[in-house]
């Protein structure tokens, strides 16, 4: 194809998942640097796109208003007029999402590492399948693997990187937070994010208890995070665990990319 006007990527939901498809939206921007790109997200992962130099348009997807919310987003979506969607999610709703843009290209995942691989049919231009070892079941698949395919189909002279492109100014921010927080004189800390109530990966609180007293007793410096949906783990750990030289909390942390900037500053 001739080079795209305007790039529609579609990932919309979950976390770790907008995380790995990050590669192709970094890939895209690349390989086309003039083209317009515009994100369709669920609104609660956003914030972490928003920042990203090249990245004309996020288009919100509010699926918890029902059918109201599809109308929406097919008229922004036709309002955009991309030539070319992406989907990066492989499921139905992001097909159809992909679907409703009106884009005459419309790639994906090979079918056999769709989640729902029925919904493969909405698109027109699939990716080769995932590599992988032949005892592994494609259902098992990391998603950064699917992406990795993704991307050599749709960008294959674009490196691949999952970063979320960091401004300076967010990084210093970071950085001072962290040391707000934990100064770094106190040496490598410890960041534990707690899990949000119903996630099955998730620890109860004496779990947490128990690594924060294993880590302070290893003498590493700890610091406790936890956003909006982890609040109430998060006051019952700060109740257990107050704030000390050596130990502190972020509590009721918001925005992403604020987030990535404190795991950035940690890590350096």
């Amino acid at each position: 194809m001739s080079e795209p006007e305007r790039i529609l990527l579609v990932r919309l939901s979950h976390l770790g998942d907008v995380v790995c498809t990050l590669g192709v939206f970094h890939a895209l921007h690349t390989a086309y640097p003039r083209a317009e790109i515009a994100w369709a997200i669920q609104p609660e992962f956003a914030d972490l796109v928003q920042g990203l130099e090249g990245l004309a348009r996020v288009v919100p997807f509010h699926r918890e208003r029902g059918l109201g919310a599809w109308f929406r987003l097919r008229r922004e979506l036709r309002a955009f007029r991309p030539s070319w969607a992406i989907d990066a999610q492989g499921n139905w709703k992001s097909a159809v999402v992909t679907s409703l843009s009106g884009a005459p290209r419309r790639s994906g995942f090979a079918r056999e590492d769709w989640r729902e691989p029925s919904a493969a049919r909405l698109l027109n231009d699939l990716a080769p399948p995932a590599a992988r070892p032949s005892s592994l079941p494609r259902v098992e698949l990391h998603p950064l693997e699917r992406v990795t395919s993704l991307v050599g189909h749709v960008a294959p002279e674009a490196p691949l990187r999952t970063d979320p492109g960091l401004t300076e100014s967010e990084r210093r921010d970071g950085a001072e937070q962290l040391e707000r927080l934990l100064p770094a004189q106190l040496g490598p800390p410890v960041l534990c994010h707690l899990s949000s109530p119903g996630d099955v990966r998730g620890w109860p609180a004496p779990h947490w208890s128990s690594l924060i007293a294993e880590l302070e007793r290893a003498g590493r410096p700890v610091l406790v995070l936890s956003g909006p949906a982890e609040a109430d783990l998060g006051a019952t750990l700060e109740a257990a665990h107050p704030p000390r030289p050596g130990r502190a909390h972020w509590s009721g942390q918001k925005g992403l990319r604020a987030l990535a900037a404190l795991f950035a500053a940690a890590a350096a």
